[in-house]
């Protein structure tokens, strides 16, 4: 992790063309207060608004992004948005690209998955939110069509997300996916007690590796079990949310 007064970033470095840049923020390091200590950078979870805007100003200042990103209101669909730079509304999206440098694609996540993406040549990349809703409404190939780009030459960074042995789901969400197609039965899985649990990176792994791609890095961090780095809504419930964001130079 890297420091730059108080602000924890991680550059996801060894995965994306030399030309890309991608970063992982974690909640340390920030302006915000308990519950959303201290690193949050959403606007719809209750934090004090100006804390949220000197953690945004803070990351973009410490990070040296380019521009400002391109924050989206996130609703759990299937529709990305190309990103011609920052808005002053942010767009209903779940997904953002461009193949325009110094443009910031960003997604927010406290158990979804986030998910990074770029062509080998570095020439688009795009970021999504993936959790369950999006993931069974086809979050993922809504946005490698968008991008126009052969799934065979993209490289897909799955990042921190609630792990499969504590993402406990209802019959419904299984269904959900079921209904529309999707690989099920490796994805989820009923323990004694006849919980149901959903694995979000089979889920979009399985998604991904369908539409021809086949490099997908997984970062593998749980967040609901690493509390001092990432927030987690099924852990705290009143929490912050942390970022992935890429862009080209």
């Amino acid at each position: 992790m890297s420091k730059a007064k108080g602000v924890f970033y991680r550059r996801i470095e060894g995965v994306f063309p030399d030309n890309v840049v991608a970063i992982l923020t974690n909640r340390r390091g920030g302006f915000s207060r308990s519950p959303y200590d201290s690193m949050n950078l959403a606007t719809h979870v209750g934090d004090d608004p100006h804390a949220v805007a000197q953690n945004r100003e803070l990351l973009i200042r410490e990070a040296k992004l380019p521009s400002e990103p391109l924050w989206l209101e996130q609703i759990h669909s299937d529709r990305i948005v190309y990103n011609y730079g920052p808005a002053g509304t942010p767009p209903l999206a779940d997904a953002s690209w461009t193949d325009r440098s110094g443009l910031v694609c960003i997604v927010l996540t406290a158990d979804c998955l986030p998910i990074l993406v770029a062509n080998k040549s570095g020439t688009e990349v795009a970021a999504i939110h993936a959790g369950w809703r999006g993931l069974a409404h086809g979050i993922i190939k809504s946005s490698i069509k968008a991008m126009n780009c052969d799934p065979g030459g993209l490289i897909v960074w799955l990042g921190p997300n609630i792990g499969r042995c504590l993402f406990e789901v209802g019959q419904d969400v299984k269904d959900e996916f079921a209904v529309n197609g999707f690989e099920i039965e490796s994805n989820f899985a009923t323990a004694e007690d006849g919980k149901m649990f959903a694995d979000l990176v089979g889920l979009a792994s399985g998604q991904l590796k369908e539409l021809g791609v086949s490099e997908i890095v997984i970062d593998g961090t749980c967040c609901y079990e690493d509390s001092e780095h990432f927030y987690s809504f099924r852990r705290d419930e009143d929490t912050g949310r942390f970022a992935s964001l890429i862009y080209i130079k």
